[in-house]
């Protein structure tokens, strides 16, 4: 068939294998390099949702605006950011547990390599991060 080019499916096992490989070559360069790098992603697309910045956990919660309560609770299944830390982390200070909207452009990861209660969005470009809460660590 001309004009049409038929691609492998995704083999997510052959990724973890090469994983560490794969990352001991970006090391360097950072955790969001890493996971652009060696684990193949989505296209790029809009987000938004409530995001948890803490010391212990930073947990993002796509399509859901959450009271501090709901999104500092105990969840079964957790999404992380990994991006800019620049533009995600500009703010932060260990003295605090703060709450954001935020709406971001990021990619998600084709093959989730960090088990089945855990996934990762990676950040390219934050459009908005609004703070709804801040309350002193160990609140």
């Amino acid at each position: 068939m001309t004009g049409c080019e038929a691609t492998a499916p995704l083999d997510c096992a052959t990724v973890e294998e090469e994983l560490y490989a794969c990352a001991s070559k970006y090391r360097d360069e950072g955790e969001r390099t890493i996971f652009l790098e060696c684990i193949p992603h989505s296209e790029a697309e809009r987000i938004s949702g409530t995001w948890v910045l803490s010391f212990e956990f930073t947990p993002f919660y796509e399509d859901q605006s959450l009271s501090f309560e709901e999104a500092t609770r105990f969840h079964e299944t957790m999404t992380q950011l990994i991006g800019p830390e620049d533009d995600l982390l500009s703010t932060y200070e260990y003295e605090s547990t703060k709450l954001y909207d935020l709406e971001f452009i990021g990619r998600r990861p084709l093959c989730n390599l960090l088990g089945p209660n855990f996934e990762t969005i990676t950040v390219d470009k934050v459009i908005s991060k609004q703070l709804v809460d801040e309350r002193p660590s160990g609140w």
